[in-house]
C-alpha cells in the first residue's frame, strides 16, 4: 500500500476549489471536495491508476481527471505525492 501525501500546494489548490464553488454553494463545495479526495484515496491501493501526463511521458508522474478537474501526482516507490489539483483548463 503506498501512502498519499498531498503537498502544500495541492492543498492549497483544494482549498481555492472550495472556496471558489461555495460562493455559490456550501454544499457542492463540500462534495467536490469529497470526491476528489476519495478519487486520491484509491491512490494507496492502485497507485499507478492514473494515466501518465502526456506532456511530460514520465511514468512517474500521473494524473487523474474528475470532471472538469486534474489531479496530478508524483510517484515514488513508497508514496504518491499529489502535486495540483485544478480546473483542467488553467493547464491549457
Amino acid at each position: 500500500m503506498a501512502e498519499v501525501i498531498w503537498s502544500p500546494e495541492a492543498r492549497a489548490d483544494l482549498h481555492e476549489i472550495a472556496d471558489y464553488i461555495a460562493k455559490d454553494s456550501l454544499h457542492d463545495a463540500g462534495a467536490t471536495v469529497s470526491r476528489i479526495t476519495a478519487s486520491v484515496e484509491r491512490l494507496k491501493k492502485f497507485p499507478s491508476s492514473g494515466r501518465i501526463v502526456s506532456e511530460l511521458g514520465m511514468s512517474t508522474v500521473r494524473e487523474i481527471v474528475l470532471g472538469s478537474y486534474r489531479i496530478v501526482y508524483r510517484l515514488s516507490e513508497r508514496y504518491c505525492e499529489i502535486v495540483t489539483a485544478r480546473l483542467v483548463e488553467t493547464f491549457i
